[in-house]
């Protein structure tokens, strides 16, 4: 058993993609969907939403977020140096 959501360890910028690694995984991460009090519920094939990335330029932009092992690989055809990432929890 986790106590907590996956907490970020650590952010790399490679070429045109950012990387984030993250602890407390469980057995996992995965696209899911929450409701209060209940346990989480995988979506298989889920996508991955509210995730946006900035250049230096300080513009958001929506980013693609994958999940790759235990990481999220986050990347924008708007954005060539990525330097800043930013996520919103439910709306």
């Amino acid at each position: 058993l986790v106590a907590s959501g996956p907490v970020l360890r650590d952010v790399e910028v490679l070429r045109r993609t950012v990387v984030c690694a993250f602890d407390h995984r469980g057995s996992g991460l995965m696209v899911g969907r929450k409701s209060w009090y209940q346990p989480t519920l995988a979506v298989p094939g889920g996508r991955l939403q509210r995730f946006a990335i900035a250049g230096a330029d300080g513009v958001w932009h929506e980013a693609d977020a994958v999940i790759l092992d235990d990481k999220v690989v986050l990347s924008s055809p708007f954005v060539a140096a990525p330097r800043r990432v930013r996520t919103s929890a439910g709306r």
